[in-house]
C-alpha cells in the first residue's frame, strides 16, 4: 500500500525530475508505515530534492494518526549507546545467572538451565515510555531461542534466531532502566550472543491535541466530520493538502443544518424546512427557503444567538434554486452583505467585510464579518430581488434556495464549520508542538522554512519556532500583528540578534519563507528573493536548541494557518539553494 502510494503523488513537473512518483521512495514509504492514516496531495520529498543540502526534518501533511502528525528525516537518526560492554571484551558490566557465562569476546548460554538472564542497567536512564529504540546483537553459534525485555515489564521479543545479526525496532510501553536477555531451554541450542547494542531513535514527529471533533474539507471537495479528537486535519480547500491549525471557536448558532428550527418573519415565506438535496458534506438533505407571495414586503428568516462580542462573523452554504440573490446580516445593527448565488459575486456591502467561496455542484459559502458593529441578537437571512443598496429592502418576487451550514463566531474571520443540533458548539484549538531534538537541530547554524498561509490578516501574533523550549533562544518566522506582515527573530540568551519585518500583499496566500542563521550571517528570504539581511550577531552555543514546535517558544502565540510543508536544515544553506528552496 505504501508502494501505491509512492506512486500518485501530484506535485511538480516530471520533466523537472519533480513530481508524478516521488523521488525518495525509501523515506516516503517509511513515513506511511509509520501512520495509520496518509494522504497524498503534496510531495514528500520536495525539499529532499529541491536543494543540495538535505533537511534534517521535513513535514509535509500526508502521514498522521491520533495524537501525532508523522514527520520524515533524510537519514535514520540514532541516539548515543546506552549499553557499555556490549561487545563482552571483558566479564564485567553484565549481571548473570545460572546458565551464562561470559568469555572468548561472547557471552554464551549453556541451554541447561531455562528462563536465565544478563542484565545490565542501562545508560542515561534505560529505556523511557513512549520512546522508540533500535536493539542489535548477533547469534555468533547455535541457535537463540530467547526472549529480551525491561525491567518495566515490556516485553521486546521473543523469538529463535539462527546465526546472523538482527535489529529490532520497539516502542517502550513503560519505563525500565534494565535491559534482560532470557534464554530458554526449549526450541533451540546452546548459543552464544556478542555486539549488543540499545540506542534511540530520534524522531521528529509532532504531538497533536485538540480535545474535540472538527471538520474539514477532503479530498473530493467535500465538508467531512473528523470525529477523531486528536486527529490532525488535512484540508483541501484550494485543491492541494495543507495542515490545518485553527484557534477555539464556537457556533453560536444552535441549529446549523435543521432550518425547520429557524423563525420566518412573514408568511409570504414558506415555514422553513429541509428538502433531498446533496448539501456541501455529501449529505442528502438540505434546508428550503421558498418565497410563496410576489407582494412587496421584507421577507427573511432568523434565528437568535447570544454572545457578548460585537465582532463576529457570519457564515452560511447557500446554492442557486430559483433565486439569484441573498442578504446576510444581524439583527439589531446596520450592516449588510448581498451575494449572487448563482455567479459567485459579492454585491453592495455596508459595514462589514464579505468574501465567497465556491465549493463545488453550485454551493457558495457566503462570509460576512463585523468589527464595530452592535452587539448582534440574530443571524438573518434576507430576501433580496437584486443587489439592493439597503438592508431588509422589500421584496417582490417569489423563488427560492437551498442553503445549509449556518454558523455564527466570536471571531473576525470563519473557521471551518463547526456543525451544531439543538446548542451551541465548541471547536477546540489545535496544538501542534514537541518535534525536534537537538540531535536533529544544528544551534551554531542553519535554516528554518516554512511554505504556509494565514487564515485571516488578523493583527495576531502567530508563530513557528525552532527553540529551547522557551522564549530566550528561539529561531522564529511569524506573522506579525501589523497588517500582512512577515517577521524574523533569532534570540539568544535573552537578547535579540535579528528582527526583521517584510509585508506582502496577503498573509492569506501561500509564501515561502526561510530565515537561515549563524554567527554574523542572519537572511530573510520570501519567495524567492533575498528580503533583509544583518551580518552583525553572536549565535546559540551547540545543543542549545532542541525542539520544532507551532509556536513562538515556551507554548505561547501558536501559529494558526495552512502548512503545506516545513523544515529545518543543519546548515546555513547558499544563496543558490535559498533561492530554489523559496521560489514560488
Amino acid at each position: 500500500m505504501a508502494q501505491e502510494i509512492y506512486h500518485r503523488s501530484e506535485w511538480g513537473n516530471p520533466n523537472e525530475q519533480w513530481g508524478n512518483v516521488y523521488l525518495n521512495a525509501d523515506l516516503t514509504n517509511e513515513l506511511y508505515k509509520r501512520a495509520s492514516e496518509y494522504e497524498n496531495s503534496w510531495v514528500t520529498d520536495q525539499l529532499l530534492n529541491g536543494v543540495g543540502t538535505k533537511p534534517s526534518i521535513i513535514l509535509t501533511p500526508t502521514a498522521y494518526e491520533d495524537g501525532v502528525l508523522n514527520s520524515v528525516k533524510p537519514n535514520k537518526t540514532l541516539g548515543s549507546e546506552l549499553v557499555t560492554n556490549g561487545t563482552f571484551d571483558t566479564d564485567s558490566d553484565w549481571t548473570k545467572q545460572t546458565g551464562w557465562a561470559i568469555s572468548g569476546g561472547v557471552a554464551n548460554y549453556d541451554f541447561t538451565s531455562d528462563a536465565k538472564y544478563i542484565r545490565q542497567t542501562l545508560l542515561n536512564g534505560g529505556f523511557v515510555s513512549g520512546k522508540t529504540y533500535r536493539i542489535n546483537f548477533e547469534i555468533t553459534t547455535g541457535t537463540a531461542y530467547m526472549y529480551i525485555n525491561s525491567n518495566g515489564g515490556s516485553l521486546i521479543s521473543l523469538n529463535t534466531y539462527s546465526v546472523g545479526s538482527y535489529s529490532l525496532y520497539t516502542t517502550a510501553s513503560a519505563n525500565g532502566s534494565d535491559l534482560l536477555i532470557y534464554g530458554r531451554n526449549t526450541g533451540g541450542t546452546a548459543f552464544s550472543i556478542d555486539n549488543v547494542s540499545v540506542k534511540e531513535i530520534i524522531d521528529a514527529d509532532f504531538d497533536f491535541t485538540r480535545g474535540s471533533s472538527a471538520t474539514r474539507v477532503n479530498e473530493l471537495g467535500l465538508v467531512q466530520d473528523v470525529t477523531e479528537t486528536n486527529l490532525p486535519r488535512i484540508n483541501y480547500t484550494d485543491g492541494k493538502g495543507s495542515l490545518l491549525l485553527e484557534p477555539q471557536s464556537t457556533n453560536l448558532v444552535t441549529y446549523s443544518e435543521d432550518f425547520s428550527e429557524w423563525t420566518r418573519n412573514t408568511t409570504n415565506i414558506d415555514t422553513p424546512s429541509n428538502v433531498t438535496q446533496t448539501n456541501p458534506s455529501g449529505g442528502s438533505e438540505s434546508g428550503f427557503i421558498n418565497i410563496n407571495n410576489g407582494v412587496s414586503a421584507t421577507k427573511f428568516i432568523y434565528k437568535s444567538i447570544s454572545t457578548t462580542s460585537s465582532i463576529h462573523t457570519q457564515s452560511v452554504f447557500f446554492k442557486y434554486h430559483s433565486r439569484q440573490w441573498v442578504q446576510l446580516l444581524s439583527g439589531g445593527t446596520t450592516h449588510y452583505a448581498n451575494f449572487d448565488i448563482q455567479n459567485g459575486v459579492v454585491g453592495n456591502v455596508l459595514g462589514c467585510t464579505a468574501t465567497i467561496e465556491d465549493y463545488g455542484s453550485g454551493w457558495y459559502k457566503c462570509t460576512a464579518t463585523l468589527s464595530s458593529a452592535s452587539t448582534p441578537t440574530n443571524m438573518v437571512i434576507a430576501v433580496l430581488d437584486d443587489d439592493a443598496t439597503s438592508r431588509l429592502p422589500n421584496s417582490t418576487g417569489t423563488g427560492s434556495y437551498y442553503v445549509w451550514g449556518a454558523q455564527v463566531e466570536a471571531l473576525s474571520y470563519a473557521t471551518s464549520y463547526i456543525p451544531t443540533n439543538g446548542s451551541t458548539v465548541t471547536r477546540l484549538a489545535d496544538v501542534c508542538n514537541n518535534s525536534g531534538s537537538s540531535d536533529l537541530i544544528n544551534s551554531t547554524e542553519g535554516v528554518l522554512y516554512a511554505e504556509v498561509s494565514a487564515l485571516a490578516d488578523d493583527l495576531t501574533n502567530r508563530s513557528i519556532s525552532i527553540s529551547d523550549g522557551s522564549t530566550n533562544n528561539r529561531v522564529n518566522i511569524l506573522y506579525s500583528n501589523s497588517t500582512n506582515q512577515i517577521r524574523v527573530i533569532v534570540v539568544v540568551g535573552g537578547s535579540t540578534k535579528f528582527d526583521q519585518n517584510y509585508n506582502v500583499t496577503s498573509i492569506t496566500d501561500i509564501h515561502k519563507i526561510a530565515v537561515k542563521y549563524k554567527a554574523d550571517d542572519f537572511a530573510l528570504w520570501v519567495d524567492g528573493v533575498e528580503r533583509l539581511t544583518d551580518t552583525s550577531g553572536t549565535i546559540f552555543t551547540q545543543d542549545t536548541l532542541n525542539e520544532l514546535a507551532f509556536n513562538i517558544g515556551g507554548g505561547i502565540l501558536p501559529f494558526y494557518g495552512n502548512v503545506k510543508c516545513l523544515a529545518v536544515f543543519k546548515e546555513a544553506l547558499s544563496d543558490t539553494e535559498l533561492q530554489k528552496l523559496t521560489t514560488i
